[in-house]
């Protein structure tokens, strides 16, 4: 798998910090600069005035040339797998002949038609970061790019040559059917992935169920009390997408019970 968490890199210095106040100045300074030594002072005066036609035209001149920045910044980004989105991330995936893949197909049938539901850019960014690894063999590369349906891919090995693949659907509580199970072992016995001496054999992740209780604590001080907001929302079941996550691992044990949400187990 990749081991580089591109949001834990520092901020590219091409992408410039923005400042109105730091380039409405530098183009006063630029404007008197243009002028014979014995006039600026009065030009220095007069710009002190918002109130000055000459000044507004700056703080116009100003505004656009921040928003010009700002869209050099943007195309900057749109170059970086750690910062681009959409299209621009179809694109950098084309370079690694990587292609953003369909959950559920678009649906012309229904009246208004149905989009397609895609990979999103979290999934399809770490998939490009894979990429290098699927050029030898990986499993975890060619078995999450087997199916847009493929959540998570887990590659464990008991034993010499016995690789064992699990794979977490998207679909229901995350079992992955006969069907997407047998489209993944096919991505992964090709000629192209296995190693001949490799037995592979895919499986579903196994889904644990659990059960989480809730305990609010009622405070006689309203300051102290959680509000009737947290009270009534209660826990909130939020699917987990990536296989190993327990259950109470992910709740903020900081905050008091009534704000706990249940982070469900699949392994």
């Amino acid at each position: 798998m990749a081991t580089i968490d591109l949001s834990q890199l520092p901020a590219p210095n091409v992408i410039e910090s923005l400042d109105f106040e730091t380039l409405f100045a530098q183009r006063k300074d630029s404007l008197i600069a243009l002028y014979p030594p014995e006039q600026r002072e009065t030009l220095q005066r007069t710009l002190r005035y918002e109130s000055e036609q000459l000044v507004k035209l700056l703080q116009e001149n100003t505004y656009h040339e921040l928003l010009l920045r700002q869209r050099i910044n943007e195309a900057a980004q749109a170059n970086m797998l750690g910062y681009a989105t959409g299209t621009d991330l179809d694109q950098l995936g084309a370079n690694y002949n990587v292609q953003r893949l369909v959950i559920t197909p678009a649906d012309d049938t229904q009246l208004p038609p149905t989009p397609a539901v895609k990979e999103s850019d979290r999934d399809f960014r770490l998939r490009i970061q894979q990429a290098f690894e699927g050029l030898s063999v990986a499993y975890q590369f060619h078995g999450r790019s087997a199916d847009g349906r493929v959540a998570d891919i887990s590659v464990i090995s008991p034993q010499p040559a016995c690789v064992t693949v699990s794979v977490l659907s998207r679909e229901g509580d995350g079992t992955a059917s006969a069907e997407l199970i047998a489209k993944v072992a096919a991505a992964l016995n090709a000629d192209t992935v296995r190693p001949v001496a490799d037995r592979v054999t895919v499986q579903s992740a196994r889904i644990v169920p659990y059960e989480v209780e809730e305990a609010s604590i009622c405070y006689r001080d309203r300051k102290l009390a959680p509000s009737a907001r947290w009270q009534s929302n209660g826990l909130t079941p939020t699917p987990a997408t990536s296989i190993g996550w327990g259950g109470i691992s992910g709740c903020p044990h900081s905050m008091p019970p009534c704000m706990w949400r249940a982070c469900s187990a699949w392994y």
